[in-house]
């Protein structure tokens, strides 16, 4: 969802969301802390944030480098849970 207030169908799912921008060190480095933190674990880690932009390295950090460092960021959650990771991708 692009809004945490406004999660439309995913407010209706048993599931935490947590705001995230994708390309922000800090905010990656924070939510894995306060993950870790915790003890928490992410039983599926769905990474579906893309652009479509005529800004080309904008686009790549966005939909090329952004699932490896979210992935990278959030694996030993993941771990912890023994679940999945989804990074589904699409070409136009």
């Amino acid at each position: 969802t692009r809004t945490i207030a406004e999660p439309g169908a995913l407010g209706k799912l048993k599931v935490t969301l947590h705001q995230l921008e994708a390309t922000s060190d800090a905010e990656l480095d924070a939510l894995a802390s306060k993950l870790s933190a915790s003890d928490l674990a992410i039983d599926l880690l769905i990474h579906n944030a893309g652009i479509q932009t005529t800004n080309l390295t904008f686009a790549m950090k966005v939909n090329a480098e952004a699932p490896f460092a979210v992935t990278r960021a959030l694996l030993p959650a993941v771990i912890r849970s023994r679940k999945r990771i989804a990074s589904p991708s699409a070409s136009s």
